[in-house]
């Protein structure tokens, strides 16, 4: 009897580990749990918006988004209209598991979870410091119309989100962090249709785009660290730029610009 009783319960805890993977899957991940990060408030992320600024993420967010993708750094929405991108940041990166924060832990184990609590910390000021960098001296570069990382009343109202299975969540926005930035064309799907019609010229114009974006953050004395830029679609295109869509890796160069001198002397117009 009590081998049955111990065979049920096994049985149970893996259904229920299965239905929570599955369900995982079937929502890419996503959960309301996993954009909320308590962190105390931070002066130097209480980023500045102009009260035009304020009233238009107020209208650009009050629509449903739909399910976009993931990538490392966030999930990502888009506006029913088509026109925006409502990020929220996978916070479960920026944070210990529950477990491991409250287990009681001695000696060594002690110093590892309290320099894994450092590391956290850590990625916290490198990727909200750079969200800031976005907003405030990037706003061009990367289409940021909207960035919110304290705890701040703003819009005063939930947000309506479909996720990737089409279940439908009411989020208290001002209550967690997110970025609101324009739709803009993925770099290889615009460079690849313009190949195609062998538009050569409008072909050169875009890449003279990307020169002028990467020329603008070097005068700017921002460092951007993403070694694969390019080969994850993390550029992309306006009606007449190059744009950023990841935000995540910006960092003040103290140093002097993020590129040699002779380099960005060599960063020329292509000629027609």
């Amino acid at each position: 009897m009590k081998k049955k009783v111990i065979t049920s319960i096994l049985f149970v805890c893996i259904i229920f580990c299965a239905s929570a993977k599955i369900f995982l899957i079937m929502v890419d991940g996503f959960t309301l749990s996993n954009i909320h990060l308590d962190i105390p408030f931070h002066k130097e992320w209480q980023i500045q918006h102009t009260n035009d600024e304020v009233a238009f993420a107020k209208y650009a967010l009050n629509q449903t988004y739909h399910y976009l993708g993931k990538g490392t750094q966030s999930y990502a929405f888009l506006s029913n209209d088509g026109k925006y991108i409502l990020k929220f940041i996978k916070c479960q990166r920026l944070r210990l598991l529950p477990i491991y924060e409250k287990l009681p832990l001695f000696g060594w184990l002690e110093k590892g979870r309290q320099k894994k609590i450092q590391e956290k910390k850590e990625l916290q000021k490198k990727l909200f410091t750079s969200f800031v960098l976005a907003k405030e001296q990037l706003k061009e570069e990367t289409q940021v119309l909207f960035a919110h990382i304290n705890k701040t009343p703003f819009y005063e109202k939930t947000v309506i989100l479909f996720d990737k299975a089409g279940f439908k969540h009411e989020v208290a926005i001002d209550n967690v962090p997110f970025v609101l930035q324009k739709k803009v064309q993925p770099i290889f799907q615009t460079l690849e249709d313009l190949y195609e019609k062998n538009e050569r010229i409008k072909l050169k114009d875009r890449l003279n785009q990307i020169i002028k974006t990467l020329y603008s953050l070097s005068l700017k004395q921002i460092q951007v660290h993403d070694s694969n830029l390019i080969a994850r679609n993390n550029l992309g295109f306006t009606d007449d730029k190059a744009s950023f869509i990841d935000i995540g890796s910006f960092a003040s160069c103290k140093n002097g610009n993020m590129l040699p001198e002779k380099t960005l002397k060599s960063l020329k117009p292509i000629s027609h």
